[in-house]
């Protein structure tokens, strides 16, 4: 290459970094010389480099199926799939039912289960009941002088029944929780809402999930809802039927906040504006139920089901692929060990996405709902334990917006964040529970929830059928977000929760339903 074009080259190239410098400065100065976030990110917490590793299991008991590097590499393969769809489509991505990762991940489980020994795996196809999924969107924050900025880690509100929506443009409005006293004497209309949502030991946050409807009413054309998280992680959360609503990640939380405050301070709050605009897909999409059987060794009809949801949002690492290595873990040890019952292992496409898988399980499958002494629901099960310290006595780091960070802090043991739920709380259920616990060290809480006839998650069309139903559903700081990677799981978590299942499975296995559902 002759000298004038490499000269040329390198003025082309000086030119487009001068041009883009220049365009994030206008960027920046239309946002009060604010720091602008960045894209989409996953988990940012430092799991590995600690002081105090995650505490190992008791005893030396070597059980088939308990190895923990093995429990855990299923954690990362079912992983790698989500974030294969996150090439595809970064704002839509996860193993859903219905989508090509669901088929990739229903052939990884049924591998691995035939390899453990479990026999007559049937792998149904069918059509889910119509639901609507926003594919595409785009938040875009317009500045005080007409400059934008997208903000990539912005998901949506799940649509209710809706097939499409109209593009957005309106003035910002803060109102705290989104509470009745925070909208006392506000005027919402046709504005879109800015809320704050409380990044708990889990999610859900009921205070501003109830809002929803409360804002719509009051006349909102949208919400965004703030979340204090590590980095920039996509959080998909609650339900808005009627409006364009939205959940951001914590770098773009703080950035907008910080922008509003700015401009409130500076008497040009009006002045910002947001635009939204969605696509909505709302099809008949196809679902694939799993079920495989470990043949027992009595006489009885009577059997036992382990079951575990397949899909995800965005990489699932505790929701569900922690479900799903635990279950793989019980067929190598029933595989090994041949149970009393029989044993059925079902891997469904769950409820996040309408699929039905347990509800499509009761209706085809009869006989083995009713000779059922026993349903185990493995649903988000062994996440490590994490702490909300106090910044200002650690390290004081703040991010670019002035906020304190480290405030969460990963623990050495698991999340205490568990439910004990049982369909029907009967003696023998309760003691079996309490046995298997002690005898690993498994930390519950001191109170058996029973669900009154109403089971949440994967086992709720199993309690409507009357089938005695046990889960220890956990829902952590990473629930339905794109930072629930395999770093937030620890092996040793893995296979505290496999002796807990395999033991109070095993003492099950022993009994009788008569036993079992004895009061």
């Amino acid at each position: 290459m002759n000298d004038n074009k490499k000269s040329l080259i390198f003025s082309l190239l000086t030119f487009a970094v001068i041009g883009l410098n220049s365009a994030l400065y206008a960027q920046e100065a239309d946002f009060f010389d604010l720091p602008l976030p960045g894209p989409a990110t996953l988990q940012t917490i430092d799991f590995k480099n600690v002081d105090f590793p995650p505490l190992p299991t008791l005893g030396s008991e070597n059980r088939s199926g308990s190895d923990s590097a093995v429990l855990y590499s299923h954690i990362e393969s079912l992983v790698d799939i989500a974030l294969q769809s996150r090439e595809r489509n970064p704002q839509r991505w996860g193993n859903f039912s219905g989508f090509p990762e669901e088929e990739r991940v229903l052939a990884y489980i049924s591998n691995q289960l035939v390899a453990a020994g479990v026999g007559d795996i049937d792998i149904r196809i069918f059509d889910q009941a119509p639901w609507s999924l926003t594919t595409q969107w785009s938040i875009k924050l317009s500045g005080i002088n007409g400059e934008s900025i997208e903000l990539q880690s912005a998901v949506p509100m799940g649509v209710g029944d809706r097939s499409s929506a109209d593009p957005v443009t309106a003035p910002l409005i803060y109102v705290g929780r989104g509470l009745a006293a925070d909208l006392m004497g506000r005027d919402l209309a046709g504005k879109i809402a800015v809320i704050r949502g409380e990044a708990a030991p889990h999610f859900y946050d009921f205070p501003s999930r109830e809002s929803m409807a409360r804002l719509t009413n009051a006349g909102a054309i949208g919400v965004i809802r703030l979340w204090d998280t590590p980095g920039n992680m996509q959080l998909q959360l609650g339900n808005c039927p009627e409006i364009s609503c939205f959940n951001l990640g914590g770098e773009d939380s703080a950035f907008l906040e910080a922008v509003m405050v700015e401009a409130a301070t500076s008497g040009k709050l009006e002045e910002l504006s947001m635009t939204i605009e969605m696509t909505i897909e709302r099809e008949i999409r196809q679902a694939r139920n799993l079920i495989g059987k470990i043949s027992g060794s009595g006489d009885s009809d009577e059997n036992i089901i382990i079951l575990a949801h397949t899909d995800t949002w965005f990489s699932g690492a505790d929701d569900n692929a922690s479900g799903i290595a635990v279950m793989i873990g019980l067929a190598e040890y029933y595989g090994a060990k041949q149970p009393i019952h029989d044993v059925y292992f079902v891997a469904s496409p769950g409820h996040h996405h309408g699929a039905g898988g347990s509800a499509f399980l009761v209706d085809n499958y009869p006989d083995l709902i009713t000779n059922n002494m026993l349903s185990v629901n493995l649903e988000h099960i062994a996440s490590i334990g994490m702490a909300r310290i106090d910044a200002n006595m650690m390290d004081r780091v703040r991010d670019n917006y002035g906020n304190l960070l480290a405030s969460l802090s990963p623990t050495n043991t698991d999340s205490l964040w568990h439910g004990v739920q049982m369909s029907n709380r009967t003696p023998f259920l309760v003691n079996a529970w309490r046995q298997a616990s002690e005898s690993n060290m498994y930390s519950q809480p001191a109170n058996v929830w029973e669900a009154s006839r109403f089971m949440p998650g994967e086992s709720t069309s199993l309690d409507i059928a009357g089938a005695f139903v046990v889960q220890n559903v956990e829902t952590n700081h990473w629930y339905h977000s794109s930072g629930s990677m395999p770093e937030t799981i620890s092996p040793e978590s893995l296979k505290r929760a496999f002796l807990l299942y395999n033991d109070f499975i095993n003492l099950a296995d022993q009994s009788s339903k008569a036993e079992i559902q004895a009061r």
